[in-house]
This record gives structure tokens, C-alpha cells and sequence, in this order.
């Protein structure tokens, strides 16, 4: 079973030979089969840059029974099994360990082990007593009024749609009639854009083997076989329903085939038992009742288990439903006694599934009253958000309410403060000329009622589609609802009446209103286009809400919304699909981001909008202005949601710096004072732990992704080239001067200028390069130096430093010069000026500029010396490009072989040589001691905080929140480079640490040196520190408050 992603790997358990127990288990590539749903799991490890699959899993393939998973006598030996298997996955290095429906004999091993418990629901009928109900109508009579009543009619309907059926067991089951339920088995997969898992072959093997298990219910229509649902019996006593599928849809149908015939014919045969799966209250109004059934999980990572578990939790509490809810969905009290007579009884309150995995804490405090907490998102200006993308069915409200509740809970369960559905989702987009029929719009109102009814326990912002009566005109109108309470309903601004759409012909536009407020589900609301929406502990948290069309003009609505101060914009669309839209979509969406300097969130209609003459992809995206987060899966069958951590502060802070955003607002005053803000109360999930659910690059220099990494350092080396190419042509020069070090900034700064020459059409000897050895220059960087001049094809030059500057330190009475080892500052700068000094001198006796070498990284902590030094140039190519893109810069160009073979070995060598200035002699012979990351830190964490502080502005606190997502684990997201390259990990110490060496010296000692840097290109957003460009600051300011804001960093978790 390999193939199939089901590889047994079964156990068994021996005392001294003898056997003692035993363990089904499979390795699985996939979730598939399962019936406990746990994609939410590996969607979350996914994010993090986690393998989830292959996982571990003791359960009976695609039978959701509760049976003993763990085999064995004795409870010891029940938890030896239970601990051998997580033995087990730990050294196969999964990810995880599931036990799906253990018996309850099996829950303490379980438990005792060191497993989560998860709680879950099915839907069992179970028969009288002793001789079982005498006949249907019998069990019928034990139903409520109302609720005999409802089965009765559905029954009839179906009766009446000309509809019977046929029950087939054993060997009444030809090859025919399992053709075709497979047939219907196929159906229902296609229906939903999937294909079936289990073959045709193996159906008919299961009816080989034990023909007298397998029950079938054929529906027939005017005598032709319409449906079918496959049912298993096992043992005369239970009857277990498995699959079913139909060529047609008719109304009932579905509760008749699965629910009603099972029940009947358990009655009639006097089975004891029929369960009817799960998923589904409805179950319970038809006499199934709700029979709790449990699965063990056991996560490897610890930071996860400890996040499902609480997720776990909070699971277990919504499932609660109030006293009044339950009542109003159960059976009757006669039926409900006889059936808990004969089984393990529930609690009082009802358990309904939502399957999700949460990694938040519940909800307790707002923003404005807790005690931040540095690992909860809030704390540093993120805002969780979702969009939901709910199965629909055409005119059906309560069914797309129940589905958008559904998901509600999940967006809430997850920690989010707002979930976007789709455009008339509440009643489908595509009613077309229903939306004038009463019936239709009292029954958008009335599961609108529902909705409102299921938020008054949900901390989450929803936002929902529906059509709304106002003012004797129907508006298509964005829903905003928190906590029971209508905030505000914001009407279409722009119906599209082209192509397929004629909205114009059921609705009027949102100018047609004349009142600024509407009554709707009792309540007195604000009415209109131009509404903004606050919540009230989260400052940065405003968002506007515009509908399908209204994105798609040249000055959508949200335009002015973000210059009246919305930093979230929703869109509720429906939008059909054809062929090159999704990726329109993509260029809208992501415009409108990057120009509102905003985070856009987009929904659209997918499985079940009518397709009559279209068809729905339900494409969910969040952009973070132009920054694509999160895109849902296309063409999905089921419900789903798409989650992405917003971070505001970044978005203020972009519309800070970009000063004509503000000339904007000013511009268009009459626009943006026409809005108005609407303020709400909503708990925040502030206190406890809550990571960042969105990626956050290591190397925020260097993209991950191979395709785009390539891209970048083309386009690097192009600016820088093009730089130096106008700085020769302008000046009349010919030739460069550049000192070689063998290390990576003179390296990269080579390849710059020869590929300078390479456009000029000039020889690459017109590059005059030296290498200039001084006291503590190892024999390794001295060969790479002049291998790589000669790779390079420049005129190579040797210049021993050592003499002029052994006579500078005696000129001016250093203590070296009488035998004294004094390795100080002096010792350091006689020699690196000594360089400089020369190259200069060589430039004005060749008619040549001299290159600079140094980079970002080295020009934002002060690693350079000043004046007479490495600090000073001509042209300075390497300014703004830190010391990370460098270094893949320099594998980039060894990896693609730009150089020849011979050159690729030189490069990679000089790549993992160790970055020093070699100014110290080592007291080993040949060893490098004097090593840059040990004084300054690691350069990955310093370009790290370089970017952050420097693009955006963010305290040392939120840098270091970063960092610690980023850095905490290296078998977690993204790395630039394959793995063999070094791949360090970061605890908070480490961060914090470091962290206090870049703020000093970024911000207290290292000024005065980029006040005056020659000239140099920018070549990324991330900026320069160039005193012309991007980062003009007094030379004499303190590090203070950086550094007191960094004492909130934690040590460690």
C-alpha cells in the first residue's frame, strides 16, 4: 500500500517471546481516508516551513469505528505500546503520531503516555431493547410533533418526486449494481473537483471477501436507478453508512437514501445499532443522536504541541452549544432516554465538531488593559485576518449561513480579528431575478438573524454578502457584524450591466440611497459607501469594506478609504472565472495594495453558485501592499479559509515616509472628509503566547525562492555596473584602481568592475588590482587574492605593506616598534590606511578612480577605518549592498560557472573562508584569530536588524519578535541556499544579545563615518546609509531609548 501513501509499519509487543499486544500503524503520506481533519495542522507547519507528511497513524484505513488501537490484556502493557510508537516516530523523525477512534479501554493508556486528547462527534440511531422497534411509524411516534411531522414531509416529497427503492445484500449484489454505485461513488467525488481514492476493484473485493457485509440502497426514478449509498453490516448487530452518490439532484433525496432507508432497514432487520458518521446536526432531527468519539495526537515539535494543545482546548469549549441552542435541535425526550439507555450517555450539553487547528490561547483582554506580551503578535501591530470561502447553494440562506457560521468559528478559534465572505453570499450571488421574490429576502434576513444570534460568542469582525430592502430599492450591500451588533452596511457603489452581468436590473447603486441609516434585524444601522470601521484597542486597525465591481474602476472607493486612514480593505466579490482572470485578479488586488499602501482582502463565490452559464473558482487572496500573503486553493469543493498576519505598523509607517500620501489625502479633502468612522469594542486575544502565522525572511536581502534569488543578483550586479559605467564615462576615465584582499567585499567588487569593462569594450587589464599583504595576512586569502586577479584577467599587482608601515609605527614612537606586542587601534589603522594611501597614490600616477569595497553591513556598525582607510574611495560600488547579498552574490556567480570552472573553485573558496580584516597576527601559525563576527556578531542577524531598522523604523522589541520567528529554528521555513551551506539557529539571548551591539553601534558610535562616504549607487529598497540618500542623522546622538526599549525583550521563552 505504499503507493497509495498507506505503508504499514504494524507492531507487536513481546515479553521474553511471548506475545503481549499489538498495534496497527501506517506511515502516511497524506490526510486522506481518515475522517479526523487534521489540514489545518499541516497547512500551519507548511507556513512555518515545517514537513508535516510523512506522519504516523494507528487507525483502520477509511473506517471512521471506534475499535481497540491498542491491543493488549493488561494497561501496562497498553501504555508500553502507546510510548513505543512515539520511541518509534522519533527516530523515523516524523512529525507527528495519531490514534484515530481508540476504544475507551484505551483513552488512560493513552493519556498516561503523553498524548492530546481530541473529541470528536458521530451520529448514531440505536433500536429498542430486546425485540427493537415493531416498525418505522413506531419509531416515528417517539419523535416530537414538529419533528415527525418535518420527516414525514421530506419522506413524501421524495415519494412523490417518483422515487423507490431497493435493498441489495450479498449475493444480490450483481456486477451491475455495484457498476453502479461506483458510478455514483465517482459523482459525488466530481462534484466537488476531486478524484475518487478507492478503485473499483477494491469495492468488489470487499464484496468477494464478505458479500453478507455489504448492504446497497438503490434509489430508482420511474423504474431507471437514480442513487445509491453503501452501507456496512457488521456482525447482525450494527450498520455502519459509508458512501453514497446520485446522477441527479432531488430535493430530500440525500436524508432519504443515507438517513431514513438505514434506519428502516435496522428496523426491519432488527439491527441493534446504525451510525450514521459525522458531520452533521441535521442528523439529529431525523432520530440520530450525537455519541462522542475521541482521537490521540502526539506532535514531535514542542512549540506546536503546545499550541494545538491549547488549540485543543479552546476546541473542546466551542463545542458547547447553550442549553437553548440544544433543546431546540434535539430529539424528544422519550426517544433521546431510550437511546442513552443503551449507550455510554453524553453530558447535558450537545458537542458539535469544528474541525480546526488553532494556534491561539482564548481570548480574554483588550489591547488598551493587558500587559504586553512580547511573543503575542498584537503586542508588536500585526492584526490576524481570514477570508472565507463557504460552499453555497443558490437561494438557500440557511444553508450559506450555517456554512459561514461554520467558518466564522474557525477564523475566531484561530485567533483573528476579522473573516471576509463572499458578495451575496448569504443568498448566492447568481438568483439573478430571484432577488425580487419576498420569500428569498425574509429568508436572507432571518439567517442574517442567525449570524448575528452566533457572534454574540465570537470575538471576530465578520463581514458577509447579502441583498438588503431600503427605501423601497434592493441594495447588494457588505454586512459588518461583532458581537451581536450590525456596525454598519455598506451598499454596492458601482453594478456592472456588461458582458454576463446585469445587476443593474435587480439593484440600485449606492448613490440611489438617500438616507445615512436603514433598520435591519431590529436594529437601527449606519447605511453607506462611505463608512470606515475602528476597532477600538487596535489604533492601526481600520478598514473599509467596496464590493466586486468597485475595485475594478480606475478610482475605486477604497482609494479615498486609505486616505481617510483605512489600513485593511476588504473586497466582497463574487466574480465567475475564465480563462486569464485569476492572474488579473493577482494585478488588481496587488495594485490597489501597493498604491492605498494598504492590506486588500479579496473573496470570491465558489462551489455551488448556479452554472448556468458560468463557473466559480472562489479565489480568496491577501495582498500587504503589493505583497501577495495568502491565496486560497481554486476550484475547491469544500469550505475553507485563508489566514495572514497583517502588520499595520508597517503600513503606517510606509505612508509616513512616502510624504506625497499624505499630499494625496490633502488633494482629494472633499473625497476624504466624507467619510465616516465607525468605532467598536472587540476583546483581543492580547495576553498569551501567539506567533506570526506569515513568513518572515531570514535574509531579507535575499529572496528564497531560487527563481526570484536569480533575478535579484542579476539585477544587482546590473545597477551596480551601470553605476560605475556613467561614473568612468562622465569623468573621461578609463581605468579603475582596486585593492584585493581575497575576502568577499574586494571579491564582489572585482566582478562589478570587469563586467564594467566587459560594456565599455575595454580590456579588463585596464583594472589595475593589488593585493597588498601586511602583518597578519594568512598565506590562504594571499593565494586567493592573486588567483582570483588572474581568473579575472586584470593587471594583478603585489605591494608588501609591512616596511612603510613598520616605518609609520616607528615615526610616530608605537610600542611595536621597539618588539612590543601592542595589537591596538593605531596597530590596525597605520595598516589600513597604508593600503588606502597607496591606492590613491596609484590612481593619480595610472590617470584612474579608485573602487571602494566596503559594504552596507560594514558602513551600519562603523567596521571600517575612517578617513585614510578602507572608509574612502572614489566610487564606492558596494555602499548599499550588505554583507548577506553579498555572500550570494559571490555563490551566485561561482554557481552559475560566469567565470569558468577554475574561477568557481576560487570563489568558493573564498566563500568559506572566515571574515577578518587580518590586522592581528595570529599567535598560531597561520591561523586567523582575529575573526569580524566574534567583535560585531553574526553578519546574518546584524543585516537582519539593519533592514527592519533602517526601511521601517521598528523598535529593537518588534526586531527582535522577528528575529526570534525568523531565527528560532533552522528546520524551520525558507533558507536561501541549498543545505550545504551553514544553517544557524537563534535563541532570544543570542538575539538580544546582538542586538544591543548593532543599536550601539548603529545608532550612539558609527555616524560620523557615513556623514561623509563617497560616492555610491543605492541598490535596494532596503536602503542606503548614504547621507545624500535615504539616512541623514546627527553624528552625536545616543542609543538610549533604542536600548531601554530593548530591555522588554525577554531572555528566553
Amino acid at each position: 500500500m505504499k503507493r497509495t501513501g498507506w505503508r504499514a509499519y504494524h507492531l507487536i509487543l513481546r515479553h521474553g517471546g511471548d506475545f503481549a499486544g499489538a498495534m496497527p500503524l501506517y506511515l502516511k503520506s497524506h490526510s486522506r481516508g481518515e475522517y479526523v481533519f487534521d489540514h489545518a495542522w499541516a497547512d500551519a507547519f507548511e507556513r512555518h516551513g515545517l514537513r508535516y507528511y510523512p506522519k504516523a497513524l494507528s487507525a483502520v484505513p477509511f473506517s471512521p469505528v471506534t475499535r481497540p488501537r491498542l491491543i493488549a490484556a493488561h494497561h501496562e502493557d497498553r501504555v508500553l505500546l502507546a510510548r513505543g510508537v512515539i520511541e518509534l516516530t522519533r527516530r523515523l523523525e516524523l512529525s507527528s503520531l495519531h490514534v484515530l477512534f481508540p476504544h475507551a479501554q484505551n483513552l488512560e493508556a493513552l493519556t498516561d503516555a503523553g498524548y492530546m486528547l481530541r473529541e470528536g462527534v458521530q451520529f448514531h440511531w440505536e433500536n429498542l431493547p430486546g425485540e427493537g422497534y415493531a416498525g418505522f411509524d413506531a419509531f416515528l411516534a417517539t419523535m416530537s410533533h414538529d419533528k415527525r411531522k418535518k420527516v414525514k414531509q421530506d419522506r413524501r416529497r421524495v415519494r412523490e418526486a417518483g422515487v423507490t427503492y431497493e435493498w441489495l445484500r450479498g449475493a444480490q449484489i450483481d456486477r451491475d449494481a455495484l457498476d453502479f454505485f461506483y458510478e455514483c461513488y465517482e459523482n459525488t467525488y466530481r462534484e466537488h473537483w476531486n478524484a475518487p481514492y478507492l478503485s473499483r476493484e477494491f469495492f468488489g473485493r470487499i464484496h468477494a471477501d464478505a458479500p453478507d457485509s455489504m448492504l446497497l440502497v438503490i434509489a430508482r426514478e420511474d423504474g431507471e436507478r437514480l442513487a445509491c449509498a453503501l452501507n456496512m453490516i457488521g456482525g447482525e448487530t450494527t450498520m455502519y453508512g459509508r458512501y453514497w452518490g446520485t446522477r441527479e439532484f432531488i430535493s430530500g433525496l440525500h436524508f432519504e437514501t443515507c438517513d431514513m432507508q438505514g434506519i428502516e432497514y435496522c428496523i426491519e432487520h432488527k439491527l441493534a445499532r446504525f451510525e450514521g458518521g459525522a458531520q452533521g446536526v441535521h442528523k439529529m432531527s431525523r432520530g440520530l443522536l450525537p455519541t462522542p468519539t475521541w482521537s490521540a495526537h502526539w506532535i514531535a515539535d514542542q512549540r506546536f504541541a503546545h499550541a494545538i494543545a491549547e488549540s485543543l482546548d479552546a476546541e473542546r469549549k466551542r463545542w458547547i452549544i447553550t442549553s437553548r441552542s440544544s433543546k431546540r435541535i434535539r430529539p424528544s425526550a422519550k426517544s433521546r432516554k431510550t437511546a442513552c439507555d443503551n449507550r455510554r450517555s453524553l453530558s447535558s450539553p450537545i458537542f458539535v465538531p469544528i474541525h480546526t487547528a488553532s494556534l491561539p490561547p482564548h481570548r480574554a483582554h483588550t489591547m488598551s488593559t493587558m500587559s504586553r506580551n512580547f511573543f503575542n503578535l498584537y503586542s508588536h501591530d500585526f492584526a490576524r485576518v481570514a477570508v472565507g470561502v463557504p460552499a453555497c447553494k443558490v437561494a438557500d440562506p440557511t444553508f450559506n449561513a450555517a456554512q459561514t457560521i461554520e467558518l466564522a468559528k474557525q477564523a475566531a478559534a484561530r485567533s483573528a480579528v476579522l473573516v471576509a465572505f463572499p458578495e451575496l453570499g448569504i443568498s448566492a450571488y447568481t438568483c439573478d431575478d430571484l432577488f425580487h421574490q419576498r420569500a428569498l429576502l425574509d429568508a436572507c434576513e432571518d439567517a442574517l438573524q442567525d449570524i448575528l444570534h452566533a457572534s454574540k460568542g465570537l470575538d471576530i469582525v465578520m463581514i458577509v454578502g447579502a441583498p438588503v430592502r431600503a427605501e423601497h430599492k434592493l441594495f447588494n450591500c457588505a454586512i459588518v457584524i461583532a458581537n451581536g451588533r450590525i456596525r454598519g452596511v455598506v451598499p454596492k457603489s458601482y453594478l456592472p450591466n456588461y458582458g454576463e452581468f446585469y445587476e443593474a436590473r435587480q439593484f440600485s447603486p449606492a448613490d440611489a440611497a438617500a438616507a445615512s441609516t436603514l433598520s435591519l434585524c431590529g436594529q437601527d444601522v449606519p447605511f453607506g459607501a462611505s463608512l470606515l470601521f475602528r476597532v477600538k484597542d487596535l489604533p492601526l486597525f481600520r478598514f473599509h469594506v467596496e464590493i466586486c465591481e468597485d475595485v475594478w474602476v480606475p478610482i475605486p472607493p477604497s482609494s479615498f478609504a486609505a486616505l481617510a486612514g483605512a489600513t485593511v480593505l476588504v473586497n466582497l466579490s463574487a466574480s465567475n472565472i475564465v480563462v486569464g482572470k485569476s492572474g488579473y485578479r493577482h494585478q488588481l488586488v496587488g495594485q490597489q495594495s501597493a498604491r492605498c499602501i494598504a492590506a486588500y482582502l479579496y473573496t470570491s463565490a465558489g462551489n455551488g453558485e448556479s452554472s448556468t452559464d458560468l463557473s466559480w473558482d472562489g479565489q480568496g487572496l491577501i495582498y500587504e501592499n503589493g505583497e501577495l500573503l495568502a491565496e486560497s486553493e481554486r476550484f475547491s469543493g469544500e469550505s475553507h479559509l485563508i489566514f495572514t498576519d497583517v502588520d499595520l505598523e508597517r503600513l503606517s509607517r510606509e505612508r509616513m515616509r512616502q510624504t506625497t500620501f499624505g499630499r494625496s489625502a490633502h488633494r482629494h479633502a472633499d473625497e476624504v472628509a466624507q467619510f465616516d468612522v465607525i468605532e467598536f469594542p472587540l476583546p483581543i486575544p492580547a495576553d498569551a503566547k501567539l506567533p506570526l502565522e506569515r513568513r518572515v525572511a531570514r535574509f531579507p536581502y535575499v529572496p528564497a525562492d531560487p527563481t526570484r534569488r536569480d533575478e535579484r543578483c542579476n539585477e544587482v550586479y546590473k545597477i551596480q555596473v551601470q553605476a560605475l559605467l556613467q561614473r568612468l564615462q562622465s569623468s573621461g576615465i578609463s581605468k579603475v584602481v582596486i585593492g584585493i584582499s581575497g575576502g568577499l567585499d574586494s571579491t564582489h567588487a572585482l566582478l562589478v568592475c570587469a563586467k564594467a569593462m566587459d560594456r565599455l569594450g575595454l580590456p579588463r587589464a585596464n583594472i589595475l588590482a593589488y593585493t597588498m599583504p601586511g602583518f597578519a595576512t594568512s598565506e590562504r586569502t594571499l593565494r586567493q587574492a592573486r588567483e582570483l586577479m588572474e581568473v579575472i584577467g586584470c593587471t594583478a599587482g603585489e605591494i608588501d605593506i609591512r616596511p612603510s608601515c613598520a616605518q609609520m609605527l616607528t615615526d610616530i614612537g608605537h610600542p611595536h616598534s621597539s618588539g612590543t606586542e601592542q595589537y591596538d587601534i593605531t596597530y590596525e589603522n597605520v595598516q589600513a590606511g597604508e593600503r588606502t594611501s597607496h591606492l590613491f597614490r596609484l590612481a593619480n600616477f595610472n590617470d584612474a578612480i579608485v573602487i571602494g569595497t566596503g559594504d552596507l553591513s560594514e558602513l551600519a556598525l562603523g567596521w571600517c577605518t575612517y578617513g585614510v582607510g578602507d572608509h574612502m574611495s572614489h566610487y564606492n560600488v558596494n555602499a548599499s549592498v550588505p554583507k548577506t547579498l553579498i555572500t550570494h552574490l559571490v555563490r551566485w556567480v561561482a554557481e552559475s560557472g560566469q567565470i569558468g570552472s577554475s574561477g568557481t573553485d576560487v570563489l568558493e573558496n573564498i566563500l568559506s573562508t572566515d571574515i577578518s580584516p587580518e590586522l592581528i597576527p595570529g599567535k598560531t601559525n597561520g591561523a586567523v584569530e582575529q575573526k569580524t563576527e566574534s567583535v560585531i556578531g553574526p553578519y546574518e542577524l546584524q543585516d537582519f536588524s539593519l533592514y527592519y531598522t533602517l526601511r521601517f523604523g521598528f523598535a529593537p522589541t518588534k526586531v527582535a519578535f522577528l528575529a526570534h520567528h525568523a531565527w528560532r529554528s533552522r528546520d524551520a521555513g525558507e533558507w536561501a541556499e541549498g543545505p550545504s551551506v551553514a544553517r544557524n539557529q537563534y535563541g532570544l539571548a543570542d538575539i538580544r544579545k546582538n542586538l544591543r551591539i548593532f543599536l550601539d553601534r548603529f545608532f550612539r558610535t558609527s555616524q560620523f563615518k557615513r556623514s561623509c562616504i563617497p560616492n555610491a549607487p543605492k541598490v535596494g529598497s532596503g536602503g542606503s546609509l548614504s547621507p545624500r540618500g535615504d539616512w541623514r542623522t546627527p553624528s552625536d546622538s545616543q542609543a538610549t531609548v533604542w536600548l531601554k526599549d530593548l530591555e522588554r525583550v525577554p531572555e528566553k521563552e
